[in-house]
């Protein structure tokens, strides 16, 4: 794929002339670093257990 096919692709995409998407300068990724001992982060979990009632009988319950 060409510099000139890329810029074409994006500027389809997004809907932005080619001259705007070749001075922006998108490009292909020659490599991407892939770390394996990294793992996907449940969000909604870590916030529900920083979360405090303030009736102790309305607390979140940790399940494990």
């Amino acid at each position: 794929m060409t510099q000139k096919d890329i810029n074409a692709a994006v500027a389809k995409a997004t809907g932005e002339s080619r001259n705007t998407i070749a001075q922006r300068g998108f490009s292909l990724a020659r490599w991407i670093p892939v770390e394996p001992s990294l793992c996907p982060i449940d969000w909604d979990y870590e916030d529900s257990r920083k979360t405090i009632s303030l009736l102790p009988d309305r607390q979140n319950k940790t399940l494990n």
